[in-house]
């Protein structure tokens, strides 16, 4: 395949499937990427997140599933990332991260459908919104 072709596909992608994908509604702009989670993917994604240039930035974050005796370790040690960015708000889903609701800051739910109400009572505007959690949490149907 020539270099224009492969430029050209790769501009033109428009991920669907909650990896990386972008979602403007309304006012706000969505960045899903509810696919799957680990320590290393939930990582970087904040640490990109932080580096946008945005106004307003959320988390709403799933829990890591499947880490067996690291779970909460690890899930801490997203809480700490979390922590030192600069966010309008936090949002954390799942029993694992709920576990930890008494030593972080944070807005914290064992089920993703009290989130979902919660989400919607706080109606937000003028925000970008990163989505990120284990296919099992679908912290992307925060937005049905």
């Amino acid at each position: 395949i020539d270099k224009d072709s492969i430029i050209k596909g790769i501009s033109n992608y428009q991920p669907e499937n909650n990896r990386s994908q972008l979602e403007i509604i309304g006012t706000n702009t969505f960045i899903k990427d509810a696919y799957n989670a680990n320590p290393n993917s939930m990582k970087l994604s904040l640490e990109s997140f932080g580096k946008l240039n945005a106004t307003s930035k959320v988390i709403v974050l799933g829990d890591m599933l499947e880490l067996g005796e690291f779970t909460s370790v690890e899930h801490r040690e997203i809480l700490k990332l979390a922590q030192s960015l600069d966010l309008s708000e936090m949002i954390l889903v799942g029993k694992n991260f709920y576990r930890e609701k008494n030593d972080f800051e944070g807005v914290y739910f064992e089920e993703i459908s009290a989130a979902r109400e919660y989400f919607r009572s706080k109606n937000i505007h003028n925000s970008t919104i990163l989505l990120k959690g284990s296919r099992g949490i679908s912290v992307e149907s925060i937005l049905l």
